[in-house]
């Protein structure tokens, strides 16, 4: 019965397929709803759960530091501060076979493979009780973890209109508020199980055992994009492929492009989204690497008080996720609110470094805390904005997957400017960590002009082919809106002067359009950046 109901369902999607090729298809705005409720159902609770387990597998490494890790692993020196970037390192190596895998390998495959090969790794990692075999696992932790994040990202913006993307985004990042939460109670009950293996072994084993079992799911419930979503009719692939057309960042193409990564060499805004990257994620690993150790060090707190101090961190998380991301789409700009998240990270450095670390401080010190958990907003704003500026499937793997590396970089240099001989205070560290938020404000600065440079050379390349200089960005439009939907089709097919004066038909321009899916934000004409 099974395969009877699979080869209706083919079946439908062919003649589906006939139809679109006949007419086009129209969507609606209760079609548009129906389909995107679907799409969160199946995808975004897919993606919340992968991240959920991915963040925890990497943060809790500091949770199980504040319980003893660096004595009962016999860590000395800066050993812990190499263990936390090791990883990192390991994704910074692997990013070219990254973004030539996420072009290659379908997502349905890809993904799955990875979940459990990392969740492997981190149980070995509950194997290990020295230096060099801790290090040897959370080297292979980072290889496998490595392309995980552009591949979120990915399936975000190839499920999603622009305009719907900061809300999943922040939706499914918010697993790290969640990690933090659990990670934190689940290290504190086993930090009181009397066990021959130590505390780390246990948490190890409990996280990379739950990442393992989520596997096999993944790929049950994992589709590579919506023309083949299998929790949709055929007719409503096909509509939820022609609702996203307004993105302008669409191609299934599996064609890995040299021209898209000479043309992302040469786009001066992957050099700045680069830089914003590795600064950008330089607190959130500060927190995930030494927070713990950090509270540790405020007003001679115990080391299980410390776990259960990092439950209200988690909570912040969570809550400033939601409202920079809600902020970003009720007033369709990121770069405003990534600037203000900045401002109460850098009041939380500057409490914890200008005050004393006495019981009289205490209230101060935990709000100084808990104020840098604002700079985990920041990463779903840069994610959704990076998708939203750059179209190529090529292109955009390499971006992600540039996205990881400089991530990468960030998380080596964060556990690193905390040195041995700077404890318990670390008061070098968050000097340098407050001069590098002012950097990331400029940084963003710099990204915004690029973006109006560019939106400025798009509106002379719309006019010099006989398009209106400026363009309704329907991907930004609340609700779907099928009238606008077909004006924008009927403007695409103007054709260029140099055409029409060479006798071509606007119906043949129009398909050239059609047949080349696969075009960079650089060659599409309707593209508009995003601020």
């Amino acid at each position: 019965m099974a395969t009877i109901s699979k080869e209706h369902d083919l079946a439908d999607e062919k003649a589906s397929t006939e139809i679109y090729e006949r007419a086009p298809v129209v969507v609606t705005a209760e079609d548009d709803k129906r389909i995107r409720r679907a799409t969160d159902k199946r995808i975004l609770v897919l993606l919340i759960i992968v991240y959920w387990l991915q963040v925890l597998d990497k943060v809790c490494i500091g949770f199980t530091a504040s319980v003893g890790l660096k004595t009962d692993a016999n860590l000395v020196g800066d050993q812990y501060a190499t263990l936390s970037s090791i990883s990192a390192y390991a994704q910074l190596g692997f990013q070219p076979i990254g973004a030539y895998l996420l072009v290659k390998v379908p997502l349905k495959t890809l993904v799955p493979v990875l979940v459990g090969l990392w969740g492997a790794s981190l149980m070995g990692m509950g194997g290990s009780n020295s230096f060099a075999s801790l290090i040897s696992t959370r080297m292979l932790l980072g290889v496998f973890e490595a392309s995980c994040l552009p591949a979120f990202s990915l399936i975000t913006t190839s499920w999603y209109r622009r305009v719907e993307q900061p809300m999943r985004v922040a939706t499914w990042y918010a697993g790290n508020g969640l990690a933090t939460i659990s990670g934190a109670t689940i290290v504190w009950a086993l930090s009181h199980v009397d066990a021959k293996l130590h505390t780390h072994q246990l948490a190890f084993l409990t996280f990379g055992g739950m990442t393992v079992l989520a596997a096999p799911f993944v790929y049950r419930y994992l589709d590579n994009g919506p023309a083949s979503a299998s929790f949709l009719s055929a007719e409503d692939r096909l509509k939820a492929v022609e609702r996203l057309r307004a993105n302008q960042t669409a191609g299934n193409s599996t064609k890995f492009s040299w021209p898209q990564i000479y043309e992302l060499v040469l786009d001066p805004k992957t050099y700045l989204f680069a830089s914003l990257t590795f600064l950008t994620n330089l607190t959130p690993y500060t927190l995930a690497s030494f927070g713990p150790i950090l509270l540790n060090g405020i007003a001679g707190l115990d080391k299980r008080t410390t776990l259960l101090l990092n439950l209200p961190l988690g909570v912040v998380q969570i809550m400033t996720i939601f409202l920079a991301s809600w902020l970003a789409y009720r007033f369709r700009t990121k770069s405003t609110f990534y600037c203000l998240i900045y401002l109460p990270v850098v009041i939380g450095f500057a409490l914890l470094y200008a005050l004393p670390r006495t019981r009289d401080n205490l209230g101060p010190l935990l709000l100084g805390y808990y104020l840098l958990a604002f700079s985990y907003a920041a990463n779903p704003l840069l994610i959704g904005w990076m998708g939203a500026n750059v179209a190529g499937k090529t292109k955009k793997a390499g971006l992600f997957s540039l996205y990881m590396a400089a991530s990468a970089g960030g998380n080596i240099l964060a556990p690193n400017l905390f040195k041995a001989n700077d404890a318990p205070l670390y008061l070098q560290a968050l000097r340098n960590n407050l001069i590098l938020t002012g950097v990331t404000v400029l940084n963003i600065g710099a990204i915004v002009v690029v973006l109006w440079f560019q939106n400025k050379q798009k509106e002379r390349q719309r006019v010099a082919h006989g398009m209106p200089a400026k363009m309704v960005d329907l991907s930004m439009q609340r609700k779907y809106d099928e009238t606008l939907a077909r004006a924008r089709d009927e403007i695409e097919e103007i054709p260029a002067p140099d055409a029409l004066s060479s006798g071509e038909s606007a119906e043949g321009t129009a398909a050239v359009d059609k047949e080349d899916e696969d075009l960079t934000d650089k060659q599409n004409k309707s593209f508009v950046y995003l601020y």
